[in-house]
């Protein structure tokens, strides 16, 4: 039996779960270029302005959010890793409680029997 030979056709759910993900990381990486391109955008003045407290609050606001989204993200991709490794065990399972396939019956002491003679002296797989 071939570990590798599927029998059933793909799941949908680990492609909708895997898609999920992308879609979290295109949308991540999206929103962290359109960042990094309003930054980039900016035009740096001459004067250096004080920041306001308003402006600091905001900031914060917004690394506690991204660390939020990170944190959260990383439960999700564990938790779909658990869910795969589960799958994984399940079909493993399966597998090794699957029936062997017939074999031929050989001697109980086939080991101990004397080597059958070879003509010309030779040994097996000398050529």
């Amino acid at each position: 039996m071939n570990i590798f030979q599927q029998k059933q056709p793909l799941r949908p759910m680990p492609c909708f779960i895997v898609g999920i993900i992308l879609v979290f990381f295109v949308f991540g990486v999206e929103q962290l270029n359109a960042q990094t391109d309003s930054i980039e955008q900016s035009e740096p003045t001459e004067s250096v302005e004080p920041i306001s407290p308003e402006d600091k609050q905001r900031e914060k606001d917004q690394k506690v959010t991204a660390a939020f989204y990170m944190l959260g993200m990383i439960a999700f991709v564990g938790v779909v890793f658990i869910i795969f490794v589960m799958l994984w065990g399940v079909r493993m399972r399966r597998i090794a409680r699957a029936s062997l396939p017939k074999q031929s019956i050989q001697a109980e002491h086939w080991h101990l029997k004397p080597k059958k003679e070879i003509p010309n002296g030779e040994t097996p797989g000398s050529e």
